[in-house]
């Protein structure tokens, strides 16, 4: 498994490269009013309104900063079970990608019940990096608002 690493709250994280359209530099963001805090906003991207949202703001509950590092990861997500739309992931420090075995990958043993998202482990030389699982990334009602019926 090939992973895209970042860093939130001073951990690694990492996210599998299959749905990675592109990695973007950091844009301006329009606010989305009454959406949760992990919600960046939205931007245009070549003619496509995508929305972003914040992975440090989500996992660690305060907003990315705007570092040099911090990009926007594109990905195609699964809305549902027949179509995908673009969404953008924005993170700080992202690294270059490294690639694990299956073997590499292990549970970590618990299952937080406010973050679905996080899925199993993975150990380098550097520690652990927890792997999202993109299909839980969203709650339904947050799906709902942000990829509305075109």
């Amino acid at each position: 498994m090939l992973l895209i690493t970042f860093i939130c709250g001073g951990d690694r994280y990492g996210l599998g490269i299959e749905p990675i359209q592109e990695i973007i530099p950091l844009v301006n963001c329009r606010n989305i009013p009454r959406t949760p805090a992990y919600v960046a906003g939205i931007f245009d991207y070549h003619g496509d309104i995508v929305p972003v949202i914040d992975l440090n703001a989500l996992i660690s509950r305060k907003p990315s900063r705007g570092l040099f590092s911090t990009r926007i990861i594109l990905i195609n997500y699964p809305v549902d079970k027949d179509r995908t739309r673009i969404l953008g992931l924005k993170a700080e420090m992202v690294a270059s990608s490294s690639s694990f075995t299956e073997d590499d990958i292990v549970s970590p043993g618990i299952a937080p019940e406010q973050a679905p998202y996080l899925d199993r482990i993975v150990r380098d030389g550097e520690g652990m990096i927890h792997i999202l699982d993109l299909f839980k990334l969203l709650p339904d009602k947050l799906k709902r608002i942000l990829f509305t019926e075109e």
